[in-house]
């Protein structure tokens, strides 16, 4: 499926949406939940493709899988905290929907302390040969 298909597909929905939030409010909020799933749906085939390139590029650089595991699952985070909060802000919980990625951003920077730490061990080391 190709970008041009996903975003009919969106716009579809938004416009299911529309026109459902002025007579039925209530099914608007699914129609466009429904619309991400089938949208997100199509994106998971597309990941199949990620995953091999960040095994080929482990492979080929030498470095440590972990920290390339590390940075897959920052991704993860980033995309499921701003997801959720998107649905939470079409429903209209603004305020859930900004806790939501607060605490997306507060989980990434715990993801991210080992490679940090690695990389100030790296700096630590180059600094003493020198």
């Amino acid at each position: 499926m190709n970008i041009f298909q996903l975003v009919g597909i969106a716009v579809v929905g938004a416009v299911f949406s529309v026109i459902l939030r002025r007579y039925r409010p209530e099914f608007a909020m699914f129609t466009a939940m429904a619309t991400g799933i089938i949208l997100l749906t199509y994106m998971l085939g597309a990941l199949d493709k990620v995953f091999s390139m960040v095994d080929e590029m482990v492979r080929n650089t030498g470095v440590d899988s972990k920290y390339f595991v590390v940075l897959i699952k920052i991704i993860g985070v980033s995309y499921i905290a701003e997801i959720s909060g998107e649905i939470c802000r079409d429903a209209g919980e603004g305020a859930i929907a900004a806790k939501i990625e607060m605490v997306g951003k507060m989980f990434i920077m715990l993801l991210a302390m080992p490679i940090i730490k690695t990389f100030l061990e790296v700096c630590i080391d180059a600094i003493s040969m020198l």
